[in-house]
């Protein structure tokens, strides 16, 4: 089970992706060894990746025990540590769930699949940074994000006949706090997968839902790489 927990927090009026993400990782302190011990594997990666608004900061996790353990501590400890003071949180609420087996299910595995980047989007290969949505590396990372927490295999995509067939977006700057920053691409793109058969094109929607959950790429448990698949309806429409 995937899920999403929001924190409100009234007191702050600005959450940059550094301070959730520090605030994660207080919370996840708590998690017991046992369930939290599977982190070592995401190589840097924590099993949650981070958002942020106005007043709340919202955690999603990978696997139901950890978001549950981590929803359980916040609501234990009512208090949290933020930019050097205490503050009160609120309401601990449990957003949503959704199954993985449901997001493979989500779409029609139509043969254009449109998709939307809603924060800067890229890469780390060979040394340098690619700064657009690169077919195969964006397959490679959703593809390393599912491995973690499945245990049944897909398989091999034809990724060399999935086409770019269109592509509107710029690249972006994200300032993420404590002088950091990242840059990367946020626009909207067709791809075209009628050269695939329509059970590989469910596992390609499957893996894009997947990436709308835990970001795709460089500082996704940042909130970076996150990616939607849009309905044909609203594309066509927009």
């Amino acid at each position: 089970m995937l899920g999403e927990l929001v924190l409100k927090i009234p007191q702050v009026t600005r959450v940059t992706p550094y301070d959730a993400l520090q605030v994660a990782y207080t919370l996840a302190a708590g998690v017991p060894a046992v369930e939290y011990a599977h982190a070592e594997r995401f190589h840097g990666r924590p099993p949650f990746a981070v958002s942020r608004g106005l007043g709340s900061i919202a955690i999603r996790a990978l696997t139901s025990d950890v978001l549950t353990a981590i929803a359980d501590r916040a609501a234990a400890l009512r208090t949290l540590t933020f930019g050097g003071a205490e503050v009160e949180v609120h309401e601990v609420k449990m957003q949503r769930w959704s199954s993985l087996d449901a997001l493979f299910m989500e779409h029609l595995p139509n043969p254009v699949l449109h998709y939307k980047v809603s924060s800067p989007l890229s890469f780390a290969r060979g040394g340098s940074f690619i700064e657009e949505p690169d077919v195969r590396l964006l397959m490679n990372s959703a593809f390393g994000t599912y491995r973690l927490i499945a245990s049944e295999r897909l398989p091999l995509l034809p990724v060399d006949k999935i086409h770019r067939a269109a592509e509107s977006g710029e690249n972006r700057r994200v300032h993420l706090g404590n002088n950091s920053f990242v840059n990367g691409w946020v626009g909207h793109g067709t791809w075209d997968l009628s050269e695939i058969d329509e059970e590989a094109r469910r596992v390609i929607y499957g893996l894009m839902e997947l990436v709308s959950w835990a970001g795709a790429g460089r500082k996704a448990a940042w909130g970076m790489g996150r990616m939607q698949v849009v309905p044909a309806g609203v594309a066509e429409a927009g």
